[in-house]
């Protein structure tokens, strides 16, 4: 009686323990558009084993802008976070949602390609559709500057 009692307990704590999982974005199979329109190919998205699948993004000017959408079925505040891959042929870029800036720009530029998570603050995201940004706020050094990316987590507070 008290081992079924224990056991009940224990599945008990661990149901109140476990935590939903983090709602996230799909920024790699996103469609995207390029200054406001769908390019003729879409983006490279590159899959590899062991690592989450990216979007690469071109940026062949300082001020492009590449944009997709995601819906959110509940109103909440959340806690974003970017998940991406810096590169040698990385750049200056920044993030924007619905029109607003988050965080300073942020320098894509790493020596090799490794993955990062950069935390990009709370906002309050309202129900339905939410427009996501990038931009590039340099002129690439080398012709083309690219930017990869993987998913927007939007966790809780």
């Amino acid at each position: 009686m008290r081992r079924a009692l224990a056991a009940t307990l224990a599945a008990a704590l661990l149901l109140l323990g476990a935590r939903p999982a983090t709602p996230s974005v799909d920024l790699a199979h996103a469609t995207w558009t390029r200054q406001g329109v769908v390019p003729a190919s879409p983006p490279v998205v590159e899959e590899g084993p062991g690592s989450a699948a990216v979007v690469e993004l071109a940026f062949d000017t300082a001020g492009v802008r590449w944009a997709c959408e995601f819906t959110t079925a509940d109103a909440a505040t959340r806690r974003l976070h970017l998940r991406w891959r810096g590169a040698p042929d990385g750049l200056l870029f920044e993030v924007v949602l619905d029109g607003q800036r988050l965080s300073p720009p942020r320098d894509g530029w790493r020596p090799g390609a490794r993955d990062l998570v950069s935390d990009l603050g709370g906002v309050w995201l309202g129900r339905g559709a939410h427009l996501f940004e990038v931009v590039a706020r340099e002129q690439p050094p080398d012709g083309v500057g690219r930017l990869r990316l993987a998913a927007l987590e939007l966790d809780e507070p």
